[in-house]
């Protein structure tokens, strides 16, 4: 059974071969506070959707008399204004001060959008008093709800942006896919070699073991020669000998020649 802990494993070759590299790497740039976390991040920036959603449908609904789809295409037009562009420039400017782009007029056009959206809905709901009051008149309560609906979504916006930009970290990122890279790259250079060392060791065997077989050759045609040397060795017996040591030699031979030329192919490559 393969041990699952384990970045290495034998392949059907007996070859080491590591595996899932990148989640020993990963794990460097795992978030190191829960605020980092992109699930806790995404979630604090849907609350500060939601709440700035709910107070423009509700401001909406008091002042417009337009139809209920009119009515959809102005929230969401002001929402996307005051609450998913913070996010995107909080994005910018990360990546402006991590030294990734250059786009500071962007970064520039975007805080207008939202500024003109927050400031809009401080405007109307600033003209509007009147019209939330029950009694019609400008009491303090009146003043205090007014004053809140105009402070929550600068808040919302605000905290959306700032939780952007402290969970957003593209130099990380760019920095994770290029180690991650140059590990996948170093594991198949080592294969290579571990490859080419193999073939080395094996054709060193072969070349000893050819050495072999024509000293024994040699011995043995020594031996026969040998007039005054007593063998039980017949004819046909030191035939077969030959025989098999001359395959053997073929069979040396041509292995060596393919292991050479897998090492010179390797070596091309």
């Amino acid at each position: 059974m393969r041990n699952t802990g384990s970045f290495a494993r034998k392949n059907n070759m007996g070859e080491l071969v590591c595996e899932d590299l990148d989640r020993a790497i990963k794990k460097k740039y795992k978030p190191d506070t829960i605020c980092k976390s992109s699930i806790i991040s995404f979630f604090i920036m849907v609350i500060c959707i939601t709440i700035d959603i709910a107070f423009y449908i509700n401001l909406f609904r008091l002042i417009s008399y337009d139809e209920p789809n009119m009515i959809i295409l102005e929230v969401a037009g002001l929402s996307m204004a005051s609450d998913f562009v913070p996010i995107y420039i909080a994005m910018i400017a990360k990546r402006i001060r991590q030294g990734i782009s250059k786009e500071k007029p962007l970064l520039a056009l975007s805080i207008i959008v939202t500024a003109i959206a927050l400031i809009t809905n401080a405007f109307i709901r600033i003209a509007t008093m009147s019209t939330v009051s029950s009694s019609g008149t400008l009491d303090a309560p009146t003043l205090c709800i007014t004053l809140f609906a105009v402070i929550v979504p600068i808040m919302t916006s605000l905290t959306s942006g700032i939780v952007s930009y402290y969970a957003y970290d593209p130099l990380s990122k760019k920095i994770l896919k290029e180690e991650i890279g140059i590990a996948e790259l170093t594991e198949e250079i080592r294969r290579k070699l571990d490859t080419g060392y193999y073939n080395i060791a094996k054709r060193s065997l072969l070349n000893e073991a050819v050495a072999i077989c024509n000293n024994v050759r040699v011995k043995l045609m020594e031996y026969l020669g040998n007039p005054t040397a007593t063998n039980m060795l017949s004819e046909s017996q030191v035939d077969d000998v030959f025989n098999r040591l001359n395959k053997e030699l073929v069979s040396l031979n041509d292995s060596i020649d393919v292991i050479n030329d897998l090492t010179d192919k390797a070596e091309i490559k």
